[in-house]
């Protein structure tokens, strides 16, 4: 059993010995926030763990970073590849190493991207770093990957889309954990490529007709609650990133065409004006990031 699997498997049991109510004091927050550290790095682990096989098992840095697209190695290191005791400059070795046999295995890519982080981010996978804009090793699925594994193909990030890919991710991240701790179960997720494959998949377009006039989420994520009857579908959340870009139009238009549907609208930490006007025109709090 490899050491990757061996870490899946005790997160696993760790979990699963933890019983999580709401908090009503600081001691009580303190256990809260224990928990959801170790469920947010579970889900993963859970699906490693109950193959029985580890020959058949997808090995972990491809499950994380098949279902994201693309991440740093310190994403990694944050979401799973790391003991609740460590440092993610203590696990980042290993992370490390780990990816290294995936790249030499032709299973992933590396690649060299420079993007802008807000407050909040922090300077992930830093190689260099210049105020606000930061150098980082950015890994991805490879064909070769995505087949063996049978995951999802890696959305093509530019360097002017990472920030608004990687804020995405820490907002679903962060409502994942939001709705592990109140019993929901996640049953999937989705980024916004596979939800316009998903909608393409099918049809037949001719030439001359536009494509598509639909306005996707940036992500969506499914969850079903504790009490959902069984077969029932799961819930869907739509995922919003709202940069400081954004006009006052661009977020209407969005708001219009998610109809009555479930959004949590997310802007970045730093730009207290967008999320003023993001609040204002939605009507929503906003998740800040």
């Amino acid at each position: 059993m490899s050491d990757e699997l061996r870490r899946g498997i005790a997160v696993v049991d760790s979990v699963a010995d933890i019983h999580v109510r709401a908090p009503e004091s600081a001691t009580d927050r303190s256990a809260v926030a224990i928990a959801e550290e170790l469920t947010a790095r579970a889900s993963v682990a859970a699906a490693v763990a109950t193959t029985g096989d580890e020959a058949d098992a997808v090995p972990l840095v491809l499950q994380l970073i098949g279902r994201a697209g693309c991440l740093t190695a310190d994403h990694l290191a944050e979401q799973m590849l790391r003991d609740d005791t460590e440092s993610i400059e203590q696990a980042r070795p290993r992370v490390e190493a780990a990816l290294h046999r995936q790249l030499l295995a032709g299973y992933i890519e590396k690649r060299t991207l420079a993007y802008q982080v807000t407050d909040a981010t922090g300077a992930v996978g830093v190689v260099s770093a210049a105020g606000h804009t930061v150098v980082a090793n950015v890994y991805s699925i490879t064909a070769k990957g995505a087949g063996h594994y049978a995951l999802p193909p890696s959305s093509q990030i530019r360097s002017s889309t990472l920030t608004h890919h990687f804020q995405t991710l820490e907002a679903a991240w962060r409502l994942e954990r939001e709705y592990r701790i109140r019993g929901y179960a996640i049953v999937d997720f989705k980024r916004e490529d596979q939800l316009i494959a998903a909608d393409f998949r099918g049809k037949t377009f001719t030439r001359g007709v536009e494509l598509s006039r639909t306005k996707y989420p940036d992500a969506c994520l499914y969850v079903r609650a504790p009490d959902a009857p069984a077969g029932s579908p799961p819930e869907a959340i739509n995922i919003e990133y709202v940069s400081r870009g954004y006009t006052d139009k661009m977020i209407r238009e969005k708001a219009t065409a998610f109809g009555g549907a479930k959004v949590v609208w997310v802007a970045p930490t730093n730009s207290p004006s967008t999320i003023r006007r993001l609040e204002a025109i939605t009507g929503q709090e906003a998740m800040k990031v």
